[in-house]
């Protein structure tokens, strides 16, 4: 966890999130998919964690796709499934992102609040001495 900033994670999520709970998708919107790509770059050089990136990575690839371009654009009713499952997508790796942070500032704070002891140097010399 070394270049990590929880609090811009959580208010990158934050912005994301609010992007998907007020799109439903299914046409082309530039602005939001720019603002959604910015995001999720900054997300990415805002938080050392390999699970967070991948989450992340859902979220970008899955939103070319629910403000797609193109004749993908128009308004079609049989896609609105496909729309409805992208936006899902994204929105439980948006999920899985926000518990990541959860779990990273857990630890974070366990680690300030342990003491800390310096390490015993007394020898352990049968295997029933480590476990105690």
């Amino acid at each position: 966890m070394g270049n990590t900033d929880l609090v811009v994670a959580r208010e990158l999520h934050a912005a994301l999130k609010q992007i998907f709970m007020g799109h439903c998708g299914g046409r082309l919107d530039k602005e939001a998919l720019q603002r959604v790509m910015i995001l999720c770059r900054v997300a990415s050089a805002a938080i050392d964690d390999r699970v967070c990136r991948h989450q992340i990575g859902i979220v970008s690839a899955c939103s070319g796709a629910l403000f797609p371009e193109g004749e993908k654009r128009k308004w079609n009713p049989e896609h609105m499934p496909r729309a409805i499952h992208l936006r899902s997508t994204i929105l439980g790796a948006l999920i899985a992102f926000r518990a990541r942070i959860y779990n990273m500032d857990t630890v974070q704070r366990m680690v300030r609040l342990q003491p800390h002891s310096a390490p015993s140097t007394t020898p352990i010399t049968s295997p029933r001495e480590a476990l105690l």
